[in-house]
């Protein structure tokens, strides 16, 4: 879906990921986690409780509707929620980083942890030199591309 431009990067990945590939969890810590897989997202009270309203209207209005199946080949989503987030809310993450963890109980022991504003991702050390390669390689697309478009 979308209108690409320009393919920067097209690979396969192994359809599972080697860290957290079963996880499933919403946590209260200093702000709200939310886990899916390997996949973190993080919101402070407003955000988790506009997150919370945006998927429970989704959900509703899907079931609402008989759960209907995706349409085949269609270009425009259907939105079964749409709304602005407001500009200014709670903090603002600035957060970039890529960390190689400990070894923590509760942590695999070969994860590396990018942090990207509000958004992490837990990568096996394997899965980092994957994603590190493919931008590496889509840096040098993207250059040639925007000169090329000049």
């Amino acid at each position: 879906m979308g209108s690409v431009k320009k393919m920067l990067f097209d690979g396969k990945v192994d359809p599972v990921s080697d860290i957290y590939a079963d996880m499933h969890t919403v946590e209260r810590c200093e702000d709200f986690h939310l886990h899916w897989r390997n996949l973190r997202l993080i919101f402070d009270e407003e955000e988790f409780c506009q997150f919370c309203e945006a998927v429970t209207t989704a959900y509703e209005k899907w079931r609402d509707n008989g759960c209907p199946a995706p349409e085949p080949n269609k270009s425009l989503p259907e939105y079964l929620f749409f709304h602005k987030i407001p500009p200014v809310h709670g903090r603002r993450p600035t957060d970039f980083k890529i960390e190689v963890q400990g070894d923590l109980p509760h942590m695999p022991k070969n994860m590396i942890h990018i942090h990207y504003k509000s958004y992490r991702l837990d990568v096996s050390h394997k899965e980092f030199v994957e994603l590190a390669e493919a931008f590496a390689l889509a840096l040098k697309e993207f250059k040639k591309w925007k000169k090329a478009v000049k």
